[in-house]
């Protein structure tokens, strides 16, 4: 079982992207996101190996003040050779990334998901995995209003597949 290090966001930007989510559903382009029965995100880290997961819970309290009080959530994109569409975030994401970078600082390099190491990390809120990209592309751009701010409420570790909750702390 795999392990990831999230990002929870405020109501209104978590509905937003709920209602991506479902209407990439109702085209029956992809519904992996909603049957993934775990709120919007961003996974600021993912471990193949979950028994890392006490060093994380015990580090939640540190990594807390390093969220950042808000994101802006840009234009729609997808991960090259992948079905992975998602929204970019955009503006001064210096504080993220330090979040990131801290987070990153307490396993080896080697623990990390490739993708999520800070070399290669792409902060993202994901759309869907699996899917036709192009249509999944038009109907998000379709119906997503780029720029729109979303405010991080909880720092969470999650199991998956399938998503179990673990640990978590709530942001001020």
């Amino acid at each position: 079982m795999a392990l990831a290090l999230s990002l929870l966001f405020d109501r209104d930007a978590s509905q937003a992207v709920r209602r991506l989510w479902q209407g990439l559903a109702d085209a029956r382009i992809s519904s992996d996101m909603l049957e993934l029965n775990y709120p919007p995100h961003l996974t600021l880290l993912v471990l193949d190996d979950e028994t890392r997961d006490g060093i994380f819970a015990s580090a939640l309290s540190d990594l807390a003040p390093l969220a950042p009080r808000s994101l802006l959530m840009g234009d729609i994109a997808t991960f090259a050779q992948s079905e992975v569409v998602y929204i970019g975030l955009e503006g001064d994401l210096s504080q993220l990334f330090a979040l990131h970078r801290a987070a990153s600082a307490i396993v080896p390099e080697d623990d990390i998901h490739p993708q999520y190491r800070t070399a290669s990390w792409t902060p993202h809120v994901t759309l869907q995995t699996i899917g036709d990209v192009s249509r999944a592309e038009q109907l998000a751009r379709d119906r997503w209003r780029p720029r729109h701010t979303a405010v991080p409420v909880r720092l969470e570790l999650a199991y998956f597949r399938p998503v179990r909750i673990g640990n978590g702390i709530a942001l001020a």
